[in-house]
């Protein structure tokens, strides 16, 4: 008997298609939950739509810029500094920053150009909830072609799946909090907090290869981790009076 694996392209999409379909429908309300919780009294907005389905189109383009980057410091950084006896723990920093520098930028340009240089202006929630439209729809994308064959041949784990409904949740809570710092036009600063926060949690992997966490471990620390950042995220949404932005505070980046 052939392995699933050995049938024809077009044989094995349609075999494996009602796992696929499962597993995206199980990711999609994932993402729509999280868009509701941080995008609440916003979601009739067309451009809140717009804004997810760009974001699910900037993840491979990102990806196309993040796996060459990585793979040239993995030829000029890691490579060396393993044969110098540079610890893992020190040469991944630079990987996994790669990663959130290349990721969030990405996310950051659309919630830029939305906010930034497309009238009519928003209010804070609002822009709140445009930045996590894009965060979804770039985690839910992810989600989907980062699992896509595990579940074509049903072997997901349900840790795989919890991993990639909290890395939806990152993602759309951080590109909202990224979008609020665009609002108060202090955009690099928050680009900057992004790219930090997705580096940390990024890291948690390196800590895995190198035995210092178990997979649950992980699981349940990038959990944490993520809904920390929910948390967060909300807290501000609902603070109006923190946010109250004053012409000297303001800054032209």
């Amino acid at each position: 008997m052939l392995s699933p694996l050995n049938l024809p392209r077009k044989v094995f999409f349609l075999k494996t298609l009602p796992n696929r379909v499962v597993g995206y429908l199980i990711y999609l309300i994932v993402a729509l939950a999280w868009l509701a919780l941080l995008g609440r009294g916003r979601m009739g907005r067309w451009d809140l739509w717009l804004l997810l389905v760009a974001g699910g189109v900037l993840f491979p383009l990102a990806l196309s810029l993040q796996v060459p980057l990585q793979r040239l410091y993995l030829r000029w950084a890691i490579t060396p500094g393993m044969q110098r006896g540079v610890p893992v723990l020190i040469l991944g920093i630079g990987t996994v920053a790669l990663s959130g520098m290349v990721q969030e930028l990405f996310k950051f340009l659309p919630v830029f150009l939305r906010l930034r240089l497309n009238s009519p202006a928003v209010d804070h929630r609002t822009a709140m909830a445009l930045g996590a439209a894009v965060g979804v729809g770039f985690g839910l994308l992810e989600a989907i072609l980062v699992t896509d064959k595990a579940l074509a041949l049903g072997i997901i784990s349900s840790w795989a799946i919890f991993e990639r409904a909290f890395a939806i949740l990152f993602h759309a809570a951080v590109t909202s909090i990224v979008a609020l710092g665009i609002w108060k036009r202090s955009s690099l600063r928050y680009y900057l907090l992004a790219a930090l926060l997705h580096s940390l949690g990024n890291y948690s992997v390196i800590l895995l290869h190198q035995h210092l966490l178990s997979p649950t471990a992980l699981e349940l620390l990038v959990a944490a981790f993520d809904l920390g950042i929910l948390a967060y995220a909300l807290a501000i949404r609902r603070g109006a009076r923190c946010l109250v932005v004053k012409p000297e505070e303001v800054s032209h980046v």
